[in-house]
């Protein structure tokens, strides 16, 4: 009798486990794309080079959970047209866990509209009490505002949402600059603020040495985010100093907020 209730109570906590779900956009969440530079982005794409440290965290994620007995389930949905990219041979050369790929087809409308489309028909099978979400994207286009829509609205109760500062706008700079952010999502300029983060508190000391590693390199963060940057500076402040001034001082005013960032943490 004993062993069958040791049984009975074995089945109903395996049960009662959720569900994990990673759901990650591709381009300048875990692919470097100069997604805010049109002109660029081509070199980028043709390039493809990943961020290296999220292979390691995706994986990492996988480890655990499976670890405590959890399904773990990854799902890559990009805007990219599908034609132009052959994201599994990339997902698995750059050794990005096993998942669906969802990239937009001719027809698929807007990015807001195909993404939250297609993250809504996921979504819709699951059983949203027995789930535990992770959303990453970035704040070059529509993420930001998606990933918060759609958990807002299937109300999902255990949802994280990270969010990649390629735009430089959610990250503290100077005083008078206006940090841009959608209350109660994660941002993170470069993998060493992930560290912090609550919801990987598990995460090995070969990750975190990594990280460290590559963030004293000044080597987490892609240049052209750095030129990015500049451009910041030129819009926020040219208005206020003078077209002339603001070209002459940009660039040396970004490098000096860039070593200011790699010497914070």
């Amino acid at each position: 009798m004993k062993s069958i209730i040791v049984m009975a109570l074995s089945v109903f906590f395996f049960s009662v486990k959720a569900k994990v779900l990673v759901i990650s956009d591709i381009d300048d969440t875990i692919k470097k794309a100069n997604s805010t530079n049109s002109v660029s982005v081509v070199w980028y794409f043709l390039k493809a080079d990943p961020y290296v440290e999220m292979s390691k965290l995706y994986n990492e994620i996988k480890t655990y959970y499976e670890s405590q007995g959890e399904e773990v389930e990854f799902l890559y949905l990009s805007a990219a047209y599908d034609a132009t990219f052959n994201q599994e041979k990339w997902l698995d050369k750059h050794d990005f866990p096993f998942g669906r790929t969802i990239l937009r087809k001719i027809g698929d409308g807007k990015t807001y509209q195909y993404k939250y489309r297609s993250l809504k028909s996921v979504l819709s099978k699951e059983n949203s009490n027995d789930l535990k979400l992770f959303l990453f994207g970035d704040n070059s286009d529509q993420d930001p505002k998606v990933y918060h829509d759609i958990v807002n609205d299937m109300n999902i109760k255990d949802s994280q949402i990270y969010i990649r500062d390629v735009s430089t706008y959610a990250t503290y700079w100077q005083t008078g600059w206006e940090v841009q952010k959608i209350p109660g999502l994660n941002y993170f300029f470069s993998e060493m603020e992930l560290r912090d983060f609550e919801h990987f508190y598990y995460l090995s000391n070969d990750i975190l040495t990594s990280i460290e590693a590559q963030y004293k390199s000044q080597k987490l963060i892609p240049r052209y985010t750095f030129k990015t940057l500049e451009k910041r500076i030129k819009d926020v402040e040219c208005a206020l100093e003078g077209i002339l001034y603001c070209e002459d001082t940009a660039e040396m005013w970004a490098k000096n907020l860039w070593q200011d960032y790699h010497q914070r943490l």
